[in-house]
């Protein structure tokens, strides 16, 4: 889910922080500069992970900053393609689900990527899957016979694709002109809850908790 990414960059550091021990300083102007932002074909960045190396500061008389030449890595959330990850849904409609890991929102699951026999049931603004159904159309189900992926569950999902596009500011007037249109992100996945263990977390602890109580009566 994580990786290391090599980075090499000047780094200045402003004035106020002049005070602070060297290392001290770059640390937090890196954490400023790369905390929480894409970075093209690498990922999210997460944090300063280590700095490598730093040059001797030099003074920019025009702005009073530092400025150091620095090798570091970056810890990134980049996760491979087949990973497994534990998510929470947060919205849906009747094209998908929006997934999300506390710190990363942009998780799409598309409806062709959900178990068999999935259908959104427009009235509860969710879907549902009904396991083994073979009683024709799954909208004559009754709500008992059916398994609702709610906002907010946990989940377990497998990544599929990733995404990475270059986005650019966009005036306002626009904005509000193509409010209802899809805004674009940096860095999306694509995932499936398709396959065995995968989906509600507690779909299948129900289903381990059957087959401990199974064996205890076998026994």
């Amino acid at each position: 889910m994580f990786i290391l990414s090599l980075v090499k960059d000047t780094i200045p550091v402003i004035p106020s922080n002049l005070n602070l021990e060297p290392s001290i300083a770059i640390r937090d102007s890196i954490n400023s500069k790369y905390s929480n932002k894409i970075l093209q074909d690498v990922g999210l960045s997460i944090s300063l992970h280590s700095i490598i190396q730093s040059s001797q500061g030099y003074l920019q008389h025009s702005n009073g900053n530092v400025y150091y030449k620095v090798t570091f890595n970056l810890l990134v959330f980049r996760p491979f393609i087949g990973e497994i990850l534990l998510a929470k849904v947060k919205s849906t409609n009747q094209h998908g689900i929006i997934a999300s890991i506390d710190f990363f929102d942009d998780i799409w699951i598309p409806k062709n990527q959900l178990p068999e026999i999935s259908e959104f049931d427009s009235a509860e603004n969710t879907f549902f899957w009904l396991a083994g159904w073979e009683d024709g159309d799954p909208f004559t189900s009754s709500p008992e016979q059916r398994a609702y992926i709610d906002i907010g569950e946990q989940i377990r999902i497998r990544v599929e694709a990733e995404h990475f596009e270059n986005v650019y500011p966009t005036p306002k007037k626009k904005q509000l002109d193509d409010q209802e249109e899809a805004v674009p992100t940096a860095y999306r996945l694509t995932a499936s809850i398709d396959g065995q263990g995968l989906g509600i977390v507690s779909w299948w602890e129900q289903d381990d908790e059957d087959e401990q109580d199974d064996s205890a009566m076998d026994q």
